[in-house]
């Protein structure tokens, strides 16, 4: 936890390449191999412009975290920008399919609130995750209309 608050600081600090080479250790190890780790990791590639290094770790992100929806944005963003349009609408379209069954971490990221604390945790037992993190998680109500639609449509007036 020592080390993802020195990252944190870094970022603060705009510090990238700093946050990056802790970021990159910590990716490789079990412990930390975690979505909001790798979203971090992400990030400061995104803001260094290695662009498709950034897509690979977003990619991870997804893989670890599918219901985070500012990450499938983002992501299909850069892959837009990187002239991948077919791999953005398709990551888009998967986003359709994750909304037929919403759960409470839907309910969450669909409102914004899922932030890279939480993603760290979601790999924890419920039973695991403090009073404060469920009760916000509770909060959210359901979402029944995929932001995708919207996203799409902007992706084709761009290109």
């Amino acid at each position: 936890d020592l080390l993802l608050d020195i990252v944190e600081a870094y970022m603060e600090n705009v510090e990238y390449s700093k946050a990056l080479s802790l970021l990159t250790l910590l990716v490789e190890t079990e412990n930390f191999s975690q979505a909001g780790v790798w979203l971090k990791h992400a990030e400061c590639l995104h803001m260094l412009q290695e662009l498709e290094q950034a897509a690979m770790s977003y990619v991870k992100v997804l893989s670890l975290a599918p219901h985070h929806t500012e990450t499938r944005m983002t992501l299909a963003s850069l892959y837009s920008q990187l002239g991948m349009t077919e791999d953005a609408l398709a990551l888009l379209d998967a986003e359709d399919n994750l909304y037929s069954q919403p759960d409470e971490l839907v309910s969450q990221t669909c409102h914004g609130e899922l932030s890279a604390s939480v993603l760290y945790q979601q790999e924890e037992l419920p039973s695991q995750r403090t009073t404060q993190q469920h009760s916000v998680v509770s909060s959210s109500p359901p979402v029944s209309l995929p932001l995708s639609q919207d996203v799409r449509l902007l992706l084709t007036k761009f290109n």
